[in-house]
């Protein structure tokens, strides 16, 4: 074992390929911060503090709410940015404290969906335990090898720089061929 392959731990949903899984998906919780940015932050001389995100990323969670998919936007509490995006994409925002290891089982409870229905797109080492209970976990390309080997998806876009619009696009294939 090196560090630059962390094991990964076998659990049941490995028998099951990326399609199956992704039928299977009704709620999708997306880490703002560095999935919908670039992880970077400007502060004002006030204290306050401004993301930078990617339009294409609102279309894209646009289309997939429209398509009948529940998205729950999450980011750390006194980020009023990250919940003005969500409001600007037509999805909901929960902020947190760090803490994210209940997250998937109270959001999910929340709007009708079991950890195997969710799809958590994390970009931090503290997204690994949720990536590990959801029934799809994605990260985008700039995250570490140890959440890239977590992660069932690996967009190609970096956070910010449309990685969430990728996804929302694979979501919206995935959805149309279980319509045929």
């Amino acid at each position: 074992m090196t560090l630059d392959q962390p094991p990964r731990p076998k659990a049941p949903l490995d028998e099951r390929d990326l399609r199956a899984r992704l039928d299977d998906i009704r709620l999708v919780l997306l880490e703002l911060e560095g999935t919908a940015t670039d992880g970077a932050v400007s502060f004002a001389p006030d204290g306050g503090q401004s993301l930078r995100f990617c339009r294409a990323d609102m279309i894209g969670l646009a289309n997939i709410v429209a398509a009948g998919y529940k998205v729950v936007g999450l980011a750390r509490r006194g980020l009023p940015a990250a919940e003005a995006f969500c409001r600007a994409a037509g999805v909901d925002f929960l902020a947190h404290d760090g803490d994210k290891g209940d997250l998937i089982q109270f959001i999910g409870l929340e709007r009708g969906a079991k950890p195997f229905q969710t799809l958590y797109f994390g970009a931090d080492m503290d997204d690994l335990e949720v990536m590990f209970q959801a029934g799809v976990a994605v990260c985008p390309a700039q995250a570490s090898p140890w959440l890239r080997a977590a992660a069932q998806v690996v967009t190609q876009a970096a956070g910010g720089a449309g990685a969430v619009r990728e996804l929302c696009d694979l979501l919206l294939r995935e959805h149309s061929l279980h319509l045929e």
